[in-house]
């Protein structure tokens, strides 16, 4: 299995998580650096958390306005996981993965959690089952992330409105045929 297909599944996971819960994707990539494996890039929306995840400022409990915003985040933090899991049967151990429990982690600080370890893990499968509904977007955001490494907000809302249209048109033909064949029972 190749490694941009991998990273990809991983990336698009984040993307589609991110996007399912609110969050405002800048950009997605699957180039390395020194750093790291690719990455999702958020909106300005998301810039406060940076300092918390880089560790600059201590993780203190968040205003209750921002809770659903935190918690938009963790469950995206399971996104990487869960699409290999669904995509291969079995998620990578990649050190990518300690670096996204690493952002859970601190969402669940960020909400006052005193069992951080099982908050973080209830997220997990709700990531599982709105990756499992959203298969063809991870496959679709997938595909486009290996063919072009690098993709701007603005291709993954292209790339996930041309699936919703063709999911759509494959929906009116269904329901075009058993309108007939209905007719023609009757």
């Amino acid at each position: 299995m190749a490694i941009d297909k991998v990273i990809a599944v991983h990336e698009a996971g984040h993307v589609v998580l991110s996007i399912h819960s609110g969050l405002g994707v800048a950009s997605a990539t699957i180039d390395r650096d020194k750093d790291s494996d690719g990455g999702i890039y958020y909106t300005r929306s998301s810039f406060w958390l940076v300092p918390y995840f880089d560790g600059k400022r201590p993780p203190l409990l968040v205003a209750p306005s921002r809770r659903a915003f935190v918690m938009a985040h963790l469950l995206s933090c399971w996104g990487g996981y869960a699409a290999e899991g669904l995509t291969f049967g079995k998620p990578s151990l990649t050190w990518r993965r300690s670096w996204d429990e690493h952002h859970a982690g601190i969402c669940a600080k960020l909400l006052g959690c005193a069992d951080v370890r099982a908050v973080v893990a209830s997220f997990r499968e709700p990531a599982e089952a709105i990756l499992e509904a959203k298969r063809g977007e991870l496959e679709a955001l997938t595909d486009a992330l290996v063919r072009h490494r690098t993709l701007t907000g603005v291709d993954i809302r292209r790339i996930l409105a041309r699936h919703r249209a063709f999911v759509r048109a494959q929906w009116d033909v269904a329901r075009e045929r058993a309108r007939h064949a209905n007719g023609r029972s009757s």
